[in-house]
């Protein structure tokens, strides 16, 4: 556990981090978290429940309320990624995403899966490498997703992220 906290805090690669195991030993990883010196730090995180994430407008609703999302957002995958490479309503300097049960996600809508996450493969990417393409140009910015999964799901999980070809991540075993 001391390894991927260390890991969260810097912008180094792997950004990408998938946990197996029970629920509350996840849980124990955002308060050992709360626990570090993360005020001068600037790092915002929240945790998605993914258990609130299986239809689409559920899961925009988890995001939007987790990442206070402002009132325009569209709640469409468009102003979804829009909202998630933006985030410029947080004052913050690195960002952690924990989903919780990530393989409750969009259960049983593999399409809305693959666009879930190529749009979250894509921010990360956005995040560390920056953006000067626009009036408010961002600096590289460590972004990691942390996601959990427990230790009886891990396959169908595996499963679910080779047909959208999602393999670079830290596997943590709890």
């Amino acid at each position: 556990m001391e390894a991927l906290i260390k890991a969260i805090k810097f912008l180094q690669e792997p950004y990408i981090h998938l946990v197996i195991g029970e629920r509350e030993e996840f849980k124990k990883i955002l308060n050992k978290l709360a626990e570090t010196d993360f005020d001068k730090e600037k790092i915002f995180y929240s945790m998605i429940e993914g258990q609130n994430c299986q239809k689409v407008e559920d899961l925009f609703q988890e995001f939007a309320t987790k990442l206070k999302f402002p009132n325009y957002f569209g709640e469409n995958w468009a102003a979804f990624d829009e909202c998630l490479n933006d985030l410029e309503w947080i004052d913050s300097e690195k960002f952690v995403l924990f989903i919780k049960d990530f393989d409750k996600v969009l259960i049983g809508d593999e399409e809305g899966f693959q666009v879930f996450v190529n749009i979250l493969i894509s921010t990360i990417n956005e995040w560390i490498s920056g953006r000067d393409y626009d009036s408010f140009p961002t600096p590289p910015t460590p972004f990691h997703l942390v996601i959990h999964c427990n230790k009886e799901n891990v396959e169908k999980l595996d499963t679910r992220f080779s047909k959208v070809k999602f393999s670079k991540f830290n596997k943590v075993i709890l």
